[in-house]
């Protein structure tokens, strides 16, 4: 199956569509998108006030976005 087709198809049925290698290769991008979200995240929660007023975000809203799972966007 070509890789436009696959793309076509919805996300659960992507994975059963790709090569063995293909979904090792997706898992290791789901991998990696976990983990640089949950830096992200922790990044944010580190922010001072300050910063927070420069990009407008209020401590609520960090406080929002770091209570979710690092599988969520």
């Amino acid at each position: 199956m070509r890789h436009a087709d696959i793309m076509r198809l919805p996300p659960a049925a992507r994975i059963g569509a790709r090569s063995h290698a293909g979904r090792l290769r997706l898992l290791a991008e789901t991998l990696l998108l976990w983990q640089e979200r949950a830096r992200q995240r922790q990044d944010l929660a580190r922010l001072d006030e300050r910063m927070l007023r420069d990009i407008g975000i209020s401590r609520t809203e960090v406080a929002r976005e770091c209570a979710k799972p690092f599988w969520r966007p």
